[in-house]
């Protein structure tokens, strides 16, 4: 965030870009943001456990599908609703990885859910 804020400050953007910390999974995070004036939102939530996909435990896989999918998803969803009903123009920027379109050994969680952000995100383009 500091890196981020610093070049925005060099842009000489601070007036029009807010830069700010949301973990997926901490209400106050979701409730402090929940207030906030803006028109364009960047999901890039991810976590990613690693192993191969017979022996990673599935509570691994269910904790990286609620913080990449689940989460991801309800936030938006949030953020959607309060466009719709202020009337506000906005942009949804869903950050996906090239684990959305293809495999790698160790990934198949991560891979898993960068899958479905994929379509999440082309769903609600179209």
């Amino acid at each position: 965030m500091t890196e981020l804020r610093k070049h925005v400050e060099e842009l000489g953007l601070q007036d029009h870009v807010t830069v700010d910390k949301l973990d997926v999974l901490d209400a106050r995070d979701i409730a402090a943001v929940s207030d906030s004036d803006f028109d364009t939102f960047v999901s890039n939530a991810a976590i990613g456990d690693c192993g191969p996909l017979a022996e990673i435990p599935v509570e691994l896989v269910r904790r990286t599908f609620e913080t990449n999918v689940f989460a991801n998803l309800e936030l938006t969803q949030r953020v959607i609703r309060t466009w719709v009903d202020a009337g506000t123009a906005g942009r949804i920027v869903i950050v996906s990885s090239m684990g959305g379109m293809l495999i790698a050994f160790g990934l198949g969680p991560y891979c898993a859910t960068k899958h479905a952000l994929e379509a999440i995100a082309a769903t609600l383009r179209d």
